[in-house]
């Protein structure tokens, strides 16, 4: 089984989310040291030491809503809990104390979810600590998802920059609830959803969902559903026939069903062809920047190109085993027009870096999903790739300011 959770997730806010899954960086213990996100938002994160606390920053606007899970007891659970985490976590007001919501582990696979509703705009912080202060260490890892809402009208649809994985547990909730997303697309361009929940449990899926996706005219383009004589998750893969803005709707086929447990994963990419397996077919990417994604099937190549003006060290620094608690054991590898440059496949996540010359390259990502009741669709990773442009000489995701020289 993959969890037993109180809850989670999704949203509306004014760019797109294009570096969905982060990593937790410390020192984050206080309001003024919080690590700021953007929804939706998956962090791996660790309770390092006993008495340690993580706090969060979210920038909200009045009337939004803030929905934040953990995944730690209840990740992967089989016979034992996932993590020795039993988390509290809490939602505080704009002055970093005043609590707004809270929840805790309640059992052996039981995880927190909060949710609350703002009346005013401004910064609102989430807390996370053990239930027992007096302990922490490595094996206290969690994952933190966080949405916020509304994002139920095509006027509200959560921006994304594919490609992308918006979060590692998004959720139907309440009953009824429609969750969507937009981004810009180029005629010729190749769209994949792929939707994972009742994988992850077949006999009583999570969520039964109807996958749609909508033209810059707000028409039907094409739709994908669960169904009992298709008991399985959403893909579709479509061409886009022309530029503008388009939109994906995720709902549940029963209109009554919606719960802080009715949780669902998408993945989203846009790539020239139906195959990104190679550099010419590869998903472009500017540098810097953090791209997700899922390994699946386990043949998977997941290739993502990019150009460079001039010679240049680039760094491309896998995120997957390590804080975000998948299942993937990677091998990153830089390639140009001739071949592969070099690889790497280190433990428990590779990170390379190779100076490369002008022109057009590529960084693969592949590799096997290693656990205890493994399943593809738990080969998420992300992944950070900098050149330096800033000249500071610090890369992705150690430099805060990618774009802007600040060695300090």
């Amino acid at each position: 089984m993959r969890r037993f959770l109180c809850g989670l997730l999704l949203a509306g806010l004014a760019f797109p989310a294009s570096a969905d899954l982060r990593r937790e960086a410390e020192p984050n213990d206080s309001a003024a040291a919080a690590q700021p996100i953007v929804p939706p938002a998956s962090v791996g994160g660790t309770i390092g030491v006993p008495g340690d606390v993580d706090r969060y920053a979210v920038r909200l606007e009045a009337g939004q809503t803030i929905q934040a899970d953990i995944l730690a007891r209840g990740f992967r659970a089989g016979q034992t809990p996932g993590s020795a985490l039993s988390a509290v976590l809490e939602i505080l007001d704009t002055d970093g104390t005043t609590v707004l919501a809270q929840a805790q582990s309640q059992g052996d696979f039981d995880d927190p979810y909060c949710s609350f509703q703002v009346s005013s705009s401004g910064r609102y912080y989430l807390e996370v600590r053990n239930l027992d202060p007096a302990a922490g260490g490595a094996a206290y890892l969690y994952v933190l998802s966080v949405e916020a809402g509304p994002n139920d009208t095509f006027e509200t649809a959560t921006p994304i920059l594919p490609p992308v994985l918006p979060s590692i547990d998004a959720l139907i909730d309440p009953p009824g609830d429609l969750d969507y997303y937009k981004l810009a697309g180029k005629a010729g361009q190749v769209l994949t959803v792929d939707i994972d929940s009742a994988v992850f449990n077949p006999a009583q899926p999570p969520a039964k969902i109807v996958l749609t996706i909508y033209d810059p005219e707000r028409t039907l383009l094409a739709q994908d559903a669960y169904t009992s004589a298709d008991p399985n998750d959403p893909f579709l893969q479509v061409t886009l026939p022309a530029d503008g803005t388009y939109f994906v709707l995720v709902r549940e086929l029963r209109s009554f069903v919606g719960s802080a447990n009715t949780f669902y994963q998408m993945s989203v990419g846009l790539s020239p062809t139906t195959d990104d397996g190679t550099l010419a077919t590869g998903s472009p990417v500017w540098l810097p920047r953090a791209v997700s994604g899922v390994i699946s099937p386990a043949s998977d190549l997941d290739h993502y190109r990019f150009f460079l003006p001039s010679g240049s060290v680039v760094q491309a620094d896998l995120d997957a085993r390590e804080d975000l608690v998948s299942l993937l054991q990677g091998t990153l590898a830089f390639h140009d027009p001739g071949g592969t440059i070099g690889t790497d496949s280190s433990t428990p996540d590779p990170r390379l870096a190779i100076p490369l010359t002008a022109g057009d390259h590529s960084v693969s990502v592949q590799g096997a999903c290693e656990g205890t009741g493994c399943l593809a669709e738990d080969t998420y990773y992300l992944l950070y790739l900098d050149a330096d442009s800033d000249g500071d000489g610090r890369f992705l995701p150690a430099d805060n300011c990618p774009t802007v020289a600040n060695p300090a």
